[in-house]
């Protein structure tokens, strides 16, 4: 895996203790809520289709959720987390019945990253596999269990009524719609079973629900695909290395038979903190396997009993702010807002204003430092569009995340400056390369823009509005524009349907901490131990992989150089995101090229074309 990688590794162990009461869950309900609506109590499996204002009006999109309980061990838990969901793309012309697809692409999510985070490249495959292969390929954007926590009726019901007004009288005032009341936002004690939602259960789901929804093992060896993004490639890995039965001598249930290969969106296919496919190991696996090292003081076991008693975080998304699910949540709505109305005016007044919102917005719409810490101006005082308040937290151009950005474009509008904060987190603050390479894992040092007036109006120029050479946009200190055509891939108004209509999240707001800190104990030696079902330590290798690097994303410069030549495709102007959300057609009149590469690998691998 990658340096950033290790680094949420490091955040997961530090993340907030809790020591509340575990909530237990009584007499099961007559109806669940799934994602795909209401349902009686003990339905095996439901597939409902949902509609999107996205103009792709030749895919079809549904819900499907399967009962696959977890096992009996796990911690008491609502009768909806006994389900595993994933959305399904079709195109219109396809088969009803997934078995009659000519291909399947089953993909996972990075960190803190829920299905819908794969809605636009997933209609792009599908388009694109029919238009120039004649084959009717599905996509499969899974969610991982701890996503049955997420609930996005609110949401939903803004768009249906076109009225956003209905997502914040869910979330906030007590709202019942569709005989379904919001709990709140949930506490450590109210996860437990998040606490053992590990690398080994996270597999185990995704290769349980594979050959549950595809039973031919035969289409699955030759016709089925799997992928990652980010931390995804690295799931898909132990799914290769996964041995059903616990005995490797037999190999027809190996998780590398389940698929005919594998695909990494800006990640590598590899169990570990190096590269996939490396001619190299990546020495900054050693360097941090010292700090974890230190770090780790707690044996696995002793961790994952802090886990199970609610000592220790079970979730990475319990940050007082930015990190958390009310922000996600917010974000959504957000999205949902920019879709129904892009130019209209951002909806600041109607959204809550707690410390954790208004910090949450603050931090990538300050100027200065003092902007910051004083709150002044207001990030809720900026005359923005939906689009433009979006653009301000997301764009690569205002947000100094780097795991975090997209190239969506820009502000319209003037005067736009360049900012001073928060350059906490520039690497040309170290000296040390091996610091440098870390740090610039967290942060972008590229000159970063915020509107330097409340009272003119902004909007936002998309990804496709944005000059060759910058001249329509605001300069930097240095005298040259924030960005240029070259640099900007994704559609600010497709970025808002993947936030907000697929009724599964585009973010996972209860990440389980010990996914990522499972990965540090993997790196430190202890497979085995925490992934006892990995019998195939090589099944990663034993299908073709297909891996893309974004350009100017976090990973490129950590694993490149320990790549073997030829095994790879960088794309110049892509950010981490936005190798799963770029738009299909982009500014050089090309395809979008993560979709064509993907298609032709998985057509050309299936027909016999690819060794």
């Amino acid at each position: 895996m990658r340096t950033f990688g290790l680094l949420l590794v490091i955040l997961g162990l530090y993340a907030a203790k809790a020591t509340a009461k575990t909530r237990t869950f009584g007499k099961r309900a007559d109806t669940i809520f799934l994602p795909g609506g209401n349902f009686p109590s003990g339905t095996k499996r439901t597939e409902t289709q949902w509609t999107s204002t996205s103009p792709d009006t030749d895919v079809i999109t549904s819900v499907i959720s399967v009962l696959i309980p977890l096992p009996s061990d796990f911690p008491s838990h609502s009768v909806e987390c006994d389900y595993l969901s994933y959305l399904r793309y079709r195109h219109v012309q396809g088969p009803s019945n997934s078995a009659q697809a000519d291909r399947i692409l089953s993909v996972m999510p990075g960190t803190l990253a829920g299905a819908s985070s794969f809605d636009q490249l997933a209609r792009n495959i599908v388009l694109d596999a029919k238009t120039r292969y004649q084959l009717n390929v599905e996509v499969w954007a899974l969610d991982r269990r701890s996503n049955c926590l997420d609930d996005q009726t609110g949401v939903l019901a803004a768009l249906h009524s076109k009225d956003l007004t209905q997502a914040i009288g869910y979330y906030y005032n007590g709202s019942t719609i569709n005989g379904r009341t919001f709990k709140g936002y949930l506490n450590n004690s109210d996860i437990a079973f998040v606490g053992k939602m590990g690398m080994e259960q996270t597999v185990k789901d995704w290769y349980d629900l594979v050959i549950s929804e595809i039973p031919d093992a035969t289409y699955r060896a030759t016709k089925h695909y799997i992928g990652g993004h980010s931390l995804g490639g690295t799931i898909a890995a132990f799914f290769a290395m996964n041995d059903a039965d616990g005995d490797a001598s037999t190999t027809s249930d190996a998780g590398y038979n389940q698929a005919a290969g594998f695909i990494a969106f800006d990640t590598t296919i590899t169990p570990s903190m190096g590269g996939a496919n490396s001619s190299n190991e990546n020495p900054l696996t050693s360097i941090f396997s010292s700090i974890i090292d230190t770090l780790f003081v707690l044996e696995y076991d002793a961790l994952d009993q802090q886990y199970q008693s609610g000592t220790a975080s079970r979730t990475m998304c319990s940050s007082p702010v930015l990190l958390n699910a009310e922000v996600f949540t917010v974000l959504s709505a957000l999205g949902a807002s920019t879709v129904l109305d892009p130019t209209g005016p951002a909806p600041f007044h109607i959204l809550p204003k707690n410390f954790n919102i208004n910090a949450s917005f603050q931090i990538f719409n300050s100027k200065t430092y003092t902007d910051f810490f004083t709150f002044t101006p207001s990030a809720f005082s900026f005359n923005y569009t939906n689009q433009a308040a979006l653009g301000s937290l997301l764009s690569d151009t205002t947000n100094f995340i780097s795991i975090l950005q997209l190239s969506i474009g820009f502000f319209k509008g003037s005067p736009v400056v360049e900012k001073s904060f928060p350059y906490l987190f520039t690497y040309e603050l170290a000296s040390n390369p091996s610091v440098k390479q870390i740090l610039s894992s967290i942060g972008d040092t590229r000159a970063l823009a915020i509107p330097d007036s409340t009272e003119v109006p902004y909007g936002w120029l998309n990804y496709n509005e944005i000059a060759a050479d910058g001249s329509n946009i605001a300069r930097d200190n240095a005298g040259q524009p924030f960005t240029n055509a070259s640099s900007e891939v994704t559609d600010i108004n497709e970025l808002a349907l993947a936030l907000s209509t697929p009724p599964l999240d585009f973010a996972e707001k209860y990440y389980p901490t010990k996914l990522t800190t499972d990965l540090g104990y993997i790196t430190n030696g202890t497979t085995t131990t925490v992934v006892p079902s990995a019998l195939h330590s090589d099944g990663y290798t034993k299908r073709p992989i297909l891996t893309f690097f974004t350009g100017e994303g976090p990973i490129i410069s950590q694993a490149l150089p320990y790549m073997t030549p030829g095994t790879y495709t960088v794309l110049p102007g892509y950010n981490h995101l936005d190798c799963i959300l770029a738009a299909r057609k982009q500014n050089n009149g090309q395809p979008e090229v993560v979709t064509t590469k993907t298609t032709d690998f998985i057509s050309k691998l299936g027909s016999g074309a690819l060794p």
